[in-house]
């Protein structure tokens, strides 16, 4: 099993959401920060689950996991080593 690992992008996407989901909810913002978990976590085990789609930007194709009860994905491409999530798709 790859670990996922947020690229710097992905990780201030990622803090911007919560504190946006803080601000509304506390209640919210934890059950926002165990979603990323887990879908992080099911990215680390079942990545040929998650379909692909092209990154313009770089020439590897990536994936695309949707976060269960928010309007996200993870987006992050495939490397030998490890999955690198480079951004939250809304």
């Amino acid at each position: 099993m790859k670990p996922v690992e947020f690229n710097a992008e992905a990780r201030a996407e990622f803090l911007e959401a919560v504190a946006w989901y803080a601000d509304r909810s506390v209640d919210a913002a934890r059950r926002f920060i165990a979603a990323v978990k887990a879908t992080a976590d099911d990215v680390a085990r079942w990545v040929q689950r998650f379909p692909m789609f092209d990154q313009p930007a770089i020439d590897t194709p990536g994936r695309r996991a949707r976060l269960r009860r928010f309007p996200f994905a993870l987006a992050f491409v495939e490397l030998a080593l490890q999955h690198v999530l480079e951004g939250f798709l809304q």
